[in-house]
């Protein structure tokens, strides 16, 4: 009995030396699998960072937009003034008389700094609006 199971137990020994269960191929496989698995992960991962940045920089860039738009009207606010008083003192000076050509073009730059300082508070609430944080 003890030959019979000295002959087995060579049997057995070389069948798993010879038919191993993991092979070379299958680890192979296993590590390419479990590669690019990973490099899946990092890829969706990075997609969404970057997803996010260019987000936060398009909402930056309208900010900036929208405060560069109070900035241009204040300065078309402020020559338009500029423009009202040039000729407010030159009523006074003249003694409350100006010319038809002088009363209207000082009507039409009253007209053009109105419409201005509403467009002015307009783009104010707007840029307001947009530096809001959102959450």
């Amino acid at each position: 009995m003890t030959a019979k199971r000295s002959a087995m137990k060579y049997r057995v020994a070389r069948a798993v030396v010879n038919y191993p269960k993991w092979t070379w191929a299958t680890l192979a496989s296993v590590a390419t699998v479990l590669a690019a698995l990973g490099g899946g992960v990092v890829y969706v991962v990075n997609y969404f960072v970057a997803k996010s940045d260019f987000v936060n920089h398009i909402e930056r860039e309208q900010r900036q937009s929208a405060w560069h738009d109070v900035g241009h009207i204040n300065m078309r606010v402020e020559r338009l003034g500029d423009e009202v008083d040039r000729l407010s003192t030159r009523k006074l000076v003249q003694g409350n008389k100006l010319s038809p050509t002088d009363e209207a073009e000082a009507r039409v730059w009253q007209r053009k700094l109105e419409t201005a300082a509403g467009q002015l508070v307009e783009a104010q609430r707007a840029a307001k609006e947009a530096s809001k944080e959102k959450h």
